[in-house]
């Protein structure tokens, strides 16, 4: 079994993982918004929301057959100081 803090780390290891943490910081989001918010195909960015999802930082609910994600409402102790602030990022990057 892998360690809870080591899960963490290795969630928040890539970048584009930390821009879509900062992205729901703000406000719960859509799938498809953060496919076009991170450029990528939809299956290489729900590859990375199930790294987060598993690490217990974002939560996805379904309504029809929409997913929309946003930032655990109580995320791991250990992670909680490592979420980047929303307001770090310029107004451009954040849908």
């Amino acid at each position: 079994m892998i360690d809870p803090v080591v899960t963490i780390a290795r969630a928040l290891a890539d970048p584009l993982r930390v821009r879509l943490l900062a992205a729901l910081r703000r406000r719960e989001l859509r799938a498809s918004q953060l496919v076009a918010f991170a450029g990528l195909p939809p299956s290489t960015v729900s590859g990375h929301l199930t790294v987060l999802r598993i690490a217990g930082l974002i939560s996805a609910r379904r309504e029809g057959r929409r997913i929309y994600y946003r930032v655990a409402a109580a995320p791991p102790r250990e992670a909680a100081a490592a979420l980047p602030e929303g307001d770090s990022l310029p107004a451009s990057n954040v849908l």
